[in-house]
């Protein structure tokens, strides 16, 4: 429960609508996937390394991300990394050849999270006790720009516009942003470059949330990127309708981050974090064992609602842990959620190519036994 009244000035206006936009390209990643498998002939596999890609430059920028901050400044590293997220964009675009599309998505996943990092750590800074409503919130605006990114990939199919027409909306969008934003201040670091070299250090309960996240951030994934190709292959649902209703999923994800930033000025994000694994538990063998199509949405929407606030409330968790070390706490968990995106959707992209997608999203349930063992473990940790 809060105890100082939560106020939005310029700078968290700006975070949360960048947000919107670096989660509408990551988003974005898996409705397009059957229309580039398609158009490259590229099996489950080589589909997958794509958001390996994304997910590897995601690494790259949590290992680097604490210092090049304090080198450059807070507000070059916000502004460049949505740059370098847009030149990733472009290249994806325009290339034609399976090497240079993973190219692109890395190099968005490795630029564009340095302007994560800053959204994260700088809003942490700004809002202290009241972070887990801010991250709810930036989450929600995160979550409303990502449900349009089935429906514009639609429509630019619909229109004859191909996939990328996705992509070069996605671009616009950072643009408008930075033309009416870019003066905005951000606040200072806490700490010095030699801070972050010699002194910062994140306590080992960190780690244990750090953990919650990394296996939150792969459940999401593997529901996001794969969900699609589920639908088409198991659900049979044709390919453009299938893309399309993974909206139904990150509209979920909207309504259940609405619902949890209200909670969230009642209730501490260690409670709110069961609740939302509980919602899960109940919706994915819906989902997954479901004997319809509709039977099927029902389960991906309630997943949804649950997957929703898994990142948000246990980023809250871990930065608060981490609170005198915000940037590194902040790059640490980019590192965790880039290696988790790196390693897990790929995982179960290659084990439906042995065993076929169905089977291999009985890696699912595992994830939810080792995050409520992880859960459990990291509170009775903080309480003791």
């Amino acid at each position: 429960m809060t105890t100082q009244p939560f106020t939005r000035n310029r700078f968290t206006i700006s975070a949360y609508l960048l947000l919107g936009f670096y989660a509408y390209l990551q988003s974005v990643m898996g409705p397009i996937m059957p229309f580039v498998r398609a158009e490259l002939s590229l099996n489950y596999t080589v589909t997958g390394l794509h958001l390996t890609g994304f997910a590897f430059g995601m690494v790259l920028a949590g290992i680097s991300g604490a210092p090049i901050a304090h080198r450059i400044g807070r507000k070059r590293l916000y502004w460049s990394g949505g740059l370098g997220m847009c030149l990733g964009c472009c290249l994806f675009t325009i290339a034609r050849i399976a090497p240079l599309t993973i190219l692109g998505t890395f190099l968005m996943g490795w630029l564009g999270t340095y302007l994560l990092v800053m959204i994260q750590s700088t809003l942490a800074d700004v809002h202290l006790g009241n972070r887990a409503i801010a991250f709810t919130e930036s989450n929600i605006v995160a979550s409303i720009f990502a449900v349009f990114s089935p429906i514009i990939v639609g429509i630019g199919v619909g229109l004859g516009l191909t996939w990328r027409f996705a992509l070069i909306f996605g671009i616009s969008i950072w643009l408008l942003i930075a033309l009416f934003l870019r003066q905005v201040e951000l606040p200072k670091s806490k700490s010095s470059v030699h801070d972050v070299s010699q002194k910062e250090r994140l306590p080992r309960l960190f780690w244990f949330y750090w953990f919650v996240v990394f296996l939150s951030v792969a459940l999401e994934w593997c529901m996001l990127f794969w969900s699609a190709d589920f639908l088409e292959k198991v659900v049979l649902l044709p390919t453009e309708q299938a893309a399309s209703t993974v909206s139904v999923y990150l509209l979920a994800m909207v309504i259940g981050r609405i619902v949890g930033s209200r909670l969230a000025h009642r209730y501490i994000p260690r409670q709110l974090f069961w609740l939302a694994l509980g919602v899960i538990i109940v919706g994915f063998p819906i989902f997954w064992l479901g004997q319809n199509a509709a039977i099927n949405i029902i389960g991906l929407f309630i997943v949804g609602l649950g997957v929703s606030n898994l990142f948000p409330l246990g980023l809250s968790i871990a930065s608060n842990v981490g609170e005198n070390a915000s940037d590194l706490a902040s790059s640490r968990v980019s590192l965790g959620a880039g290696t988790a995106i790196l390693i897990l959707p790929q995982l179960l992209g290659s084990t439906a190519d042995i065993i076929g997608i169905f089977n291999a999203f009985a890696i699912v349930p595992v994830f939810l036994v080792l995050l409520a063992i992880t859960l459990f473990v990291a509170n009775r940790q903080l309480q003791s």
